[in-house]
């Protein structure tokens, strides 16, 4: 995931799309942090980032990034009886799980941009995030 989170962020920050007052989370340095934790080989996914494409599909992207976070509540209490908590092995999933206001901030700050926004874009975008993390995925797993 590192390898996805890492692409995903890097292009999102160099795209530079105006997302207003909302800002995202970014879990980069948690998701090293673990790895380290767990003495894992971190895995290059060999990411290419997307042509930069327009806003509503960066807003896709995001869409998928901060959505994860509905996840991680979930997997925070599964990892917990395996030794993995907020300061060992799983600090990407606390650090979701206890700030579910950004994903919030983020459906807010696409509900007042929807009138402005590609519809079809936006999918594209969350579709593009999706396969990008599934080969990555598949790459961890090779």
């Amino acid at each position: 995931m590192l390898a996805f989170r890492e692409g995903a962020e890097s292009w999102l920050d160099a795209s530079a799309y105006c997302t207003g007052d909302w800002r995202p989370q970014r879990l980069v340095g948690e998701l090293a942090l673990d790895i380290r934790d767990l003495a894992l080989t971190p895995v290059h996914s060999g990411f290419s980032a997307w042509r930069a494409e327009s806003e509503s599909f960066a807003m896709g992207v995001h869409y998928v990034l901060e959505g994860s976070a509905l996840g991680a509540r979930i997997l925070c209490q599964r990892v917990e009886p395996l030794g993995l908590g907020r300061e060992y092995g799983a600090r990407h999933l606390w650090a979701q799980a206890e700030h579910p206001h950004s994903f919030r901030g983020f459906l807010d700050l696409l509900s007042a941009r929807s009138n402005e926004l590609n519809e079809a874009h936006v999918i594209a975008g969350a579709n593009a995030a999706f396969s990008a993390a599934a080969r990555a995925m598949e790459c961890a797993r090779a």
